[in-house]
């Protein structure tokens, strides 16, 4: 079976296709994230053996997410490239820092906010003043 090529009247269904693969990609990055700190919960400072955290529903749990978040990935992947639904897998690591504050119940560290703000996407004004600039 082939797949048929968008045409130009269909331009629209190519837009919503690139919708559907960044909200997909950003709700598996989610999933990463929630997967990671849950897991993270359980294993604490000290080692823990594998055989001990698999009887932990919280690792366990963790777990299924990453396996969601990764399924979720796949499917993004269906309705847009690699190139469009790859760079979100980094928003992970923002999601990540209020999914871990809310499991331990505080709020995140200063520290853990700076560390976020380094990793988050530029704003569409630095985006701009950089094309200025390179101009």
């Amino acid at each position: 079976m082939s797949r048929r090529t968008a045409g130009a009247g269909e331009r629209d269904e190519g837009g919503l296709m690139s919708v559907a693969a960044v909200g997909l990609a950003l709700l598996g990055s989610l999933f990463f994230a929630l997967g990671a700190a849950l897991q993270q919960s359980e294993t604490g400072p000290d080692r823990v053996a594998l055989r001990h955290l698999a009887r932990r529903p919280r690792w366990l749990l963790g777990g299924l997410a990453v396996g969601a978040g990764t399924a979720l990935h796949v499917l993004a992947l269906r309705y847009g490239p690699l190139t469009l639904v790859q760079p979100l897998g980094a928003a992970s690591l923002l999601f990540a820092l209020p999914c871990a504050a809310a499991l331990r119940r505080h709020r995140p560290r200063p520290r853990e906010l700076a560390a976020a703000a380094a990793v988050a996407p530029p704003s569409d004004k630095q985006t701009s003043q950089n094309k200025t600039q390179n101009n």
